[in-house]
């Protein structure tokens, strides 16, 4: 696993400039945006509109690629003294990115938790969140770069039970909505 720390312009280019960087970010926004549409439009079953929820909530809060570089460059900048990072864009754009993930992603799963048992929505979520973290970390900051071939499949094997996890408890989405539903907000 790299744990490289990036300089800033090393950064740029990894979050920003990559194809496979920028087509991730382009299909992650896609479909949390027709999910989004889906769900407003009431088009989704209770049982699909739940899982949604949980889902767009763990990805948005699971992309910490953001959050990861703007570590990395306070990392850098109390190592080695030298701010110039401070005067480009990026760290301020990581840190909004990281922020408006964080928010938004917790306002999905509020919307979420107000409508289904918690059990069930923590279990979709974090399924959804260590997902998107993975695939996020070996996609969008090639994190597995250089690993043997029998990691990436162990690796993967570990991402996959998550997932099985994850389809084993849609089993009880019937029973997962909140009957008399209320809202908080």
């Amino acid at each position: 696993v790299d744990n490289k720390v990036y300089t800033v312009r090393e950064l740029e280019e990894q979050l920003f400039l990559r194809p496979t960087s920028f087509l991730y970010m382009l299909i992650e926004l896609f479909a949390i945006t027709l999910v989004n549409i889906a769900l407003k439009k009431k088009w989704l079953s209770p049982k699909v509109r739940g899982i949604s929820l949980g889902v767009i909530a763990g990805i948005l809060m699971g992309n910490v690629f953001f959050l990861k570089g703007l570590i990395g460059i306070i990392t850098t900048t109390a190592s080695t003294g030298e701010f110039d990072a401070w005067l480009r864009p990026t760290p301020y754009i990581l840190a909004a990115a990281a922020g408006a993930g964080a928010v938004t992603g917790h306002i999905f799963m509020r919307k979420g938790l107000g409508e289904y048992k918690g059990v069930f929505m923590v279990t979709i979520f974090e399924g959804a969140h260590i997902s998107a973290a993975c695939l996020s970390g070996c996609v969008v900051m090639e994190e597995m770069v250089g690993a043997p071939f029998w990691q990436y499949i162990a690796y993967w094997g570990s991402v996959s039970c998550i997932v099985g996890g994850m389809l084993v408890i849609n089993l009880a989405a019937a029973e997962a909505q909140i009957e008399g539903k209320f809202h908080i907000a």
